[in-house]
């Protein structure tokens, strides 16, 4: 879903957008902080023969498990989980930034995954290594190409395009529409302002809401002292896949809206769960991004699908994004010209059915839970 698709094939194959530079840069990020290869022992300090496996009953058995390495510490570059390649994730996501800016969303999710698993006293430091690799590497690139800051001024720019492609500008033209029928051609523009400011904020509310569920599962999947067992003992998924509604780690009854279960603190299982939670949260994050901002282009969901597509287990969800792939892929006519200048009322009115459509479906999402396979996967 994320590389297989007509929209990688039309808008980074053939169009060379840099969208692509971003896919690269945020999932390599969203992968070395996501390492389902960590340990449980990672922040532990080795013991003179390394840490040992752990019954149930806590009790050390069997031989060392520390790794290539000495005293149980991993080798000299197998260990991908320490602060140094938490802060080459920050690298990778400050370019990725410096490519285009809302690649910041992938940022606050980043440092999520970079906690995950550790223990509350490297809980800062992994923190720290991310967020100051990105604002280190953002500000060197803007020193070193002499750009500054000069782009920010031209971000107002991209609100004179006015098309239905984008949701909350869709459903502003249809008001527009409207005002025109009833006299008033001098309130479309205004209209088409506060459905844009209306879609702004429904973007905050959402992102905020994404933003508190993947940090509530990541609290509670810190590593709390106490023995645990290792990834890959018995009865360990040392992966990111495989995690269901009923799975260690998953608070079955916790689905919200945004299809992002709530974990419970339950050993390695519960941090698998938390780390599906938050590459999910993520990548709806900047779909929704995509969707509400004031204007959209089919390949500006390029980086969503991608982000996406390392967290959704639910074939089902996976079948609906593949479809949407397909129809994205039309918006853009073999002639280069873009559908949308030739469908301004029918593509203004399918965006007001489309408003209606999900809220509809967000409301019985809530009710029957149904959103929370989203992240977690069909029943078992």
């Amino acid at each position: 879903m994320g590389l297989l698709s007509p929209l990688v094939a039309v808008h980074l194959v053939s169009g060379a957008h840099n969208d692509g530079l971003v896919i690269g840069l945020v999932v390599a990020a969203l992968a070395l902080v996501a390492d389902p290869g960590r340990t449980p022992d990672e922040d532990r300090p080795p013991t003179a023969d390394g840490p040992r496996p752990v019954t149930s009953d806590g009790t050390a058995t069997g031989s060392p498990v520390g790794g290539p390495g000495a005293g149980g510490r991993p080798a000299v570059g197998t260990d991908r989980t320490g602060v140094g390649w938490s802060a080459v994730a920050g690298v990778l996501l400050g370019l990725a930034v410096a490519v285009k800016v809302t690649a910041l969303v992938a940022v606050p999710f980043a440092i999520m995954l970079a906690v995950l698993g550790r223990r509350p006293r490297a809980v800062r430091r992994a923190a720290a290594a991310v967020g100051g690799g990105v604002l280190l590497t953002f500000a060197v690139l803007s020193l070193a190409t002499d750009l500054g800051l000069g782009w920010v001024g031209a971000l107002s720019g991209t609100g004179s395009l006015v098309q239905w492609t984008s949701l909350p500008t869709g459903v502003g033209m249809a008001v527009g529409y409207l005002f025109r029928l009833l006299g008033q051609p001098a309130a479309v523009d205004p209209a088409v302002a506060v459905a844009r400011l209306a879609g702004l904020v429904a973007l905050a509310g959402i992102c905020a809401l994404l933003l508190f569920r993947a940090g509530r599962a990541t609290l509670r999947a810190v590593r709390m002292p106490g023995p645990v067992e290792p990834a890959g003992s018995a009865g360990v998924d040392p992966g990111l896949a495989g995690v269901g509604p009923g799975s260690a780690g998953v608070d079955p009854g916790s689905a919200g809206p945004t299809g992002v279960a709530e974990v419970t603190v339950d050993g390695p299982a519960s941090r698998t769960a938390a780390r599906r939670v938050v590459v999910t949260a993520c990548g709806v994050t900047f779909a929704a991004l995509a969707v509400l901002s004031p204007v959209f282009y089919p390949w500006y969901a390029l980086v969503p699908f991608a982000v996406l597509a390392a967290g959704v287990a639910d074939p089902r969800w996976v079948r609906r994004l593949a479809a949407a792939t397909l129809g994205l892929a039309l918006l853009v006519l073999p002639d280069g010209l873009g559908l949308a200048v030739r469908t301004k009322l029918p593509g203004a009115l399918l965006d007001v059915v489309l408003l209606v459509l999900l809220v509809v479906a967000a409301a019985r999402a809530v009710r029957s839970g149904a959103a929370r396979r989203l992240c977690d996967g069909p029943p078992h």
